[in-house]
């Protein structure tokens, strides 16, 4: 007669049981997927907040755009010139419809040391009153040969203009040109600091200083 061993009886989880241990399993493959997705919105987040921040800027009279720029202080090569050139339309402005604003947009983009000064020589010489007066149109056409990149240190940069201030008659304009017009010839060093871009420097530069030359 053949005896059987006996064996260590097996026990299936009941119904109960089962629906736990499937829980549970459930469960972890959740806590992973939630720490995968914590992880990857750190990533996200880390990188949307080290990413600088781009801004399109339009001149709010023309509505043209004039550029798409970081918030950080760093300004390219071109961001320098368009610029300096931004600030050289309103500096020298005969506009005499838009003068006081020209002369505020270029005081705006002055350093407060340099704003102090052109304010007390335009007191002075109330030279914005005086084109007021003489119902005159301007624009600055530039030589984009002569304009240049002199140096660039840092957040400070030098740029060279140079060009034609044309200047015109408000009663003799046809279709937005200048007729009998005189041309007055500019050159001018402008020095730069490269600031972030702001509601009321919406360049991205402060104007430190500028030599005019004859």
């Amino acid at each position: 007669m053949t005896h059987q061993k006996a064996g260590t009886p097996t026990i299936e989880p009941g119904p109960k049981e089962k629906r736990e241990r499937q829980l549970m399993r459930r469960l972890k493959w959740a806590i992973i997927a939630i720490i995968v997705q914590a992880a990857s919105f750190g990533i996200i987040t880390a990188v949307i907040a080290f990413k600088p921040e781009r801004v399109v800027v339009v001149d709010r009279n023309t509505g043209e755009v004039i550029g798409e720029y970081q918030t950080t202080a760093f300004r390219g090569n071109q961001e320098l010139i368009a610029g300096a050139k931004r600030f050289a339309q309103y500096h020298l402005s005969f506009n005499s419809a838009t003068v006081y604003d020209d002369f505020a947009m270029a005081l705006n983009m002055m350093s407060e040391k340099l704003r102090k000064e052109r304010i007390a020589y335009l007191k002075e010489s109330n030279l914005a009153r005086d084109i007021k007066s003489t119902n005159s149109i301007s624009n600055l056409e530039f030589n984009e040969k002569e304009t240049r990149i002199v140096e660039v240190k840092g957040p400070y940069a030098k740029v060279e203009l140079a060009g034609d201030v044309a200047i015109g008659d408000r009663n003799t304009v046809s279709s937005e040109i200048l007729v009998n017009r005189n041309k007055v010839a500019f050159r001018m060093l402008v020095d730069i600091e490269m600031v972030a871009i702001s509601s009321v420097n919406t360049s991205g530069i402060k104007v430190v200083d500028y030599y005019e030359f004859k």
